[in-house]
């Protein structure tokens, strides 16, 4: 089993774990070993990201958030390699957070407010510099846009992406002022806005939220940075609103929720309705349907359908957002 999950020999080694049996499980390997249960992450995230990620695990108090690395043999809190990054977690026989009404909302955002106010404590000399994040994301959004682009002007051939093309245009229109809201914030943005920075963990939905008894866990670090809050904010929203149809009223007392214990400023306001301007599942569904074939037409034109709807929705909900 080990050689068939590529696991370095030395990965057990260091944390004497006599392995009984392994498991993949959403990202992870579910160990099973004479001391119990843990969940084994061969990560993404940089030696940088993970020390921060600990410091941030050291500095919890009160109700804990980050669920704690285990410390191997040695005492450290994860394995940095040339041949990549691991770490291990306690197995959580939890269930997943789901946000069925809004008022899940505010608890999840309690959460992200408290893993926030302990993010501002960091040692500067613990931060990842994320100061070309911004860029990063513009990049990637003006690749997106450009293959779409390339594809309506090389003409689209079969006939159920032929039946789109009269809204192709729309959403095209709306990925560029995605852009220039985030080119905008750039040149506006303050050295104020930099005294905001906190920790992030750049995936806070439901499949990360673990809850075991009354405690509720983040897991998954890969996507963590030092950065403006309003990251883990976007990220949130772009997953929770769609299920209330980008609601102006509930996304709006969320936010305000979050504003009355940790406040934003008008830039960071700025930078939140240019991350969710852009229709990243509608560009998603449209590049993977452009790269292979549709075998289902009606369910593809469902979920078309419906992406354009919450597309729509989305820039009501980003136009109100003035308003907070």
């Amino acid at each position: 089993m080990e050689n068939q999950l590529h696991i370095p020999s030395y990965v057990f080694r260091e944390y004497n774990f006599q392995v009984n049996r392994m498991i993949p499980y959403r990202g992870v390997i579910k160990l099973y070993t004479d001391h119990g249960m843990y969940a084994l992450k061969a990560t993404k995230a940089t030696f940088n990201q993970l020390e921060m990620t600990y410091r941030m695990m050291e500095n919890q108090t009160g109700m804990p958030t980050l669920l704690p690395f285990e410390l191997n043999k040695y005492g450290d809190p994860f394995i940095a390699d040339s041949d990549g990054n691991w770490y291990v977690t306690t197995w959580l026989e939890g269930d997943h957070w789901e946000i069925g009404k809004p008022r899940d909302g505010i608890q999840l955002i309690n959460q992200m407010v408290a893993l926030h106010r302990v993010g501002k404590t960091l040692s500067k000399d613990l931060i990842v510099d994320n100061a070309i994040q911004k860029s990063k994301i513009l990049t990637f959004w003006q690749d997106q846009l450009n293959q779409l682009e390339r594809y309506r002007q090389s003409g689209i051939s079969t006939p159920l992406l032929q039946s789109i093309v009269p809204y192709l245009s729309f959403i095209i229109q709306s990925g560029w002022e995605a852009c220039h809201r985030l080119q905008h914030v750039e040149q506006v943005i303050s050295e104020e806005i930099k005294h905001n920075y906190t920790y992030c963990h750049g995936r806070i939905h439901p499949h990360n939220m673990v809850i075991q008894g009354n405690q509720m866990w983040l897991i998954d670090y890969d996507h963590c940075s030092y950065d403006h809050p309003v990251r883990d904010i976007a990220v949130f929203l772009r997953g929770q609103m769609p299920k209330f149809y980008w609601d102006v009223e509930i996304g709006q007392d969320w936010l305000l929720h979050y504003d009355s214990f940790h406040p934003l400023l008008l830039e960071e306001k700025m930078y939140l309705a240019a991350l969710l301007s852009f229709p990243r599942r509608m560009f998603r569904f449209l590049l993977e349907s452009l790269q292979r074939p549709v075998n289902d037409h009606q369910q593809w034109m469902q979920q078309f359908e419906r992406l354009f709807t919450d597309l729509n929705c989305a820039r009501r909900f980003v136009q109100s957002l003035h308003k907070i």
